[in-house]
């Protein structure tokens, strides 16, 4: 059974973070997202095969839970490794 909790206790809990250090440790992941269009399927697979229109990037992993950490106002160190590539400099 999912248990749930009242919007207040929400608002409570997420306020409360304000006022918190907060420590994330774990992969930071660069997620990509890619929106385009289908024409056809590939002749090599049977796969689509796309025309991308639009291509976004966000934080992923432990990165997005800092991102998340942040937004409610605590402070956040994030504990991580990166590569040495454009996308670990962004």
């Amino acid at each position: 059974m999912i248990e749930t909790i009242s919007r207040e206790r929400f608002d409570r809990v997420a306020r409360g973070g304000a006022d918190q250090r907060i420590a994330i440790i774990g992969d930071a992941m660069l997620d990509v997202y890619l929106r385009g269009d289908v024409d056809r399927i590939s002749p090599e697979a049977p796969v689509p095969v796309v025309r991308i229109r639009e291509k976004e990037l966000a934080l992923g992993g432990a990165a997005n839970v800092a991102q998340n950490v942040a937004a409610i106002g605590a402070q956040c160190d994030l504990v991580c490794a990166v590569g040495e590539d454009a996308k670990a400099r962004w």
